[in-house]
């Protein structure tokens, strides 16, 4: 197979990042021509030692990594938004850029009719492609997620978690703290009706993915709930994001925060969790959605806080 010359840049952290990839990936197949990878818009806040997307196993004959897009590049604020301004004024190659609600499945449908890699070669294509469309559309052996090397504490920890059944619950703050405006931070009603629903099902254990612990274990102290019944997670402790997005999706029931890594978390883990939870209202400011939700999936009116403590 051929390259066509496209490329992605994967943005973000692993969840928007895993939406890029299956873009790339279906975009590959649907043209019959390998597409690249472009790594160097990945939001390094997140996970700076590495890119989290390269720890996993993908088909190098339909997705090439772009050269010189892995390593990190240390660039001074005032530069960086010089770059993007001079980039706009002075374009050094071509580029497609998808806004937010006109990039689903069926937009880059429309945008890869006609003759398109005549057209087309060379571009960069932009864009979050926060559509499970995509996944659902490619090849059932592209589907997989599964890490190249599972660490000794991966390996602990989903042999531990087998042993009894469980709630995995993504208390996502950190970054979500300073966008209480515009994300949005999920309030003690959500979780409540969360843990009731979970409750109802038999489930009294309730393992909490937070990437900020301090913070989770005084919020749900806060608000009342049983601490016995809970244990907490701390993200920043594994060595790599996926490793704590494949645990979460380990538990018998999800309750998924407004966050793509949760929401792929429940989407990879839907043949084997009886149960996922999500917040009806993906962003307080209604700015993006994900597309192609399961209808399995269940629900939960979404209320907001101000600072993740109410």
């Amino acid at each position: 197979m051929t390259k066509s010359g496209l490329s992605f840049k994967v943005p973000g952290g692993l969840g928007n990042q895993l939406f890029a990839y299956f873009c790339a990936l279906y975009v590959a197949q649907k043209i019959d021509s390998a597409t690249e990878l472009d790594f160097s818009s990945v939001d390094r806040s997140h996970h700076t030692s590495s890119i989290a997307l390269l720890s996993m196993d993908f088909p190098h004959t339909l997705l090439k990594v772009k050269d010189g897009s892995v390593e990190p590049k240390l660039v001074h604020p005032v530069m960086f938004h010089i770059e993007k301004l001079f980039s706009k004024i002075i374009p050094t190659q071509k580029s497609k850029i998808f806004l937010p609600g006109f990039d689903t499945k069926e937009h880059m449908d429309e945008f890869l009719g006609g003759d398109f890699l005549d057209r087309n070669r060379g571009l960069t294509v932009e864009g979050y492609f926060g559509d499970f469309g995509f996944y659902n559309s490619v090849d059932s052996a592209y589907r997989n997620v599964s890490l190249k090397k599972p660490s000794q504490q991966f390996s602990a920890l989903k042999a531990d978690f087998s042993t009894s059944p469980f709630a995995a619950v993504h208390h996502r703050l950190g970054d979500f703290l300073s966008l209480s405006d515009s994300v949005g931070l999920l309030s003690r009603d959500y979780y409540m009706s969360a843990f009731e629903l979970s409750r109802s099902l038999g489930i009294t254990r309730f393992k909490i993915f937070t990437n900020d612990l301090l913070s989770s274990q005084e919020i749900f102290l806060e608000w009342g709930f049983n601490a016995k019944e809970m244990q907490w997670i701390d993200s920043n402790t594994f060595s790599d994001p996926l490793e704590n997005l494949l645990l979460m999706g380990t538990g018998n029931v999800l309750v998924a925060s407004n966050s793509t890594f949760s929401f792929w978390a429940g989407k990879l883990a839907s043949d084997t969790c009886t149960n996922i939870f999500y917040p009806a209202e993906f962003r307080k400011d209604r700015l993006t959605e994900v597309k192609n939700i399961p209808g399995s999936w269940i629900p939960i009116k979404s209320s907001w806080s101000v600072d993740g403590s109410r």
